[in-house]
């Protein structure tokens, strides 16, 4: 496709923008991404930054919480499951359908319903989606943006790009979120100690988890043209 042709396309969706066919057709640009993102930077899609992963939670559940207000301790997806069960009443099975169950991970959120100073109790995370990758660590958040990302691949007919995908390379950033909770300020040359330990533990957490090989952009679309080619091979053998 053309920048053009592109252009046009994007034109005549415009309209479909916040309603229900935006999903499947249209979709806003990159800059009113930023924008709803505000004060964060960046947008979803990116693990390395708090525009990425950041997302407003809303607990209603006037039977076991009498305390409303703002909670500020750290949460990460993974808490709302041990959170539920606290919640209900439930213990975590052991067993499903007689096959033991992996350890539950994360941690009950509900130390903070009842006490809205109460710290932290998940004090760790790591993340990463396509290649980029972040670790948070007592308020702490060494980061690393990664090439090529879906806006290098963003080119169009009769453009070249030269892409190398090249995780070693990526520039790792680090940030104090107690002091910095927008990520204003990229502290990597003043502490570089800091940045050295929460590399080394990201390193750890990813090789606990099966975080490698890092699927990014460039591997993902590389299995996909295999799917494809395989899907195109079957049908050639079916005719």
């Amino acid at each position: 496709m053309t920048r053009e042709e592109y252009r046009k396309h994007i034109l005549s969706e415009y309209d479909k923008i916040g309603t229900k066919d935006v999903i499947t057709s249209a979709n806003y640009p990159l800059g009113w991404a930023q924008a709803t993102n505000t004060p964060f930077k960046h947008w979803k899609q990116d693990a390395f930054s708090e525009g990425g992963t950041r997302n407003p939670l809303i607990v209603f559940y006037p039977r076991g919480i009498k305390e409303r207000g703002i909670r500020n301790q750290y949460a990460h997806i993974i808490d709302l499951y041990p959170t539920t069960l606290k919640l209900i009443g439930l213990n975590f099975p052991e067993k499903v359908k007689n096959y033991v169950q992996a350890p539950l991970e994360g941690f009950e959120l509900n130390y903070s319903f009842s006490n809205p100073n109460a710290p932290s109790t998940h004090t760790q995370q790591y993340y990463t989606i396509a290649g980029s990758r972040a670790i948070y660590k007592d308020g702490w958040k060494a980061a690393a943006p990664h090439h090529p990302d879906y806006i290098d691949f963003a080119f169009f007919e009769g453009e070249r790009k030269t892409i190398v995908s090249d995780p070693s390379k990526d520039v790792w950033e680090l940030y104090n979120l107690n002091e910095d909770f927008n990520e204003r300020n990229n502290i990597a040359a003043k502490y570089p100690e800091k940045l050295k330990e929460l590399k080394a533990l990201y390193e750890s957490e990813a090789k606990k988890y099966n975080v490698y090989p890092l699927i990014d952009w460039d591997y993902a679309g590389r299995i996909r043209m295999q799917q494809n080619a395989v899907v195109n091979d079957a049908n050639i053998e079916k005719k």
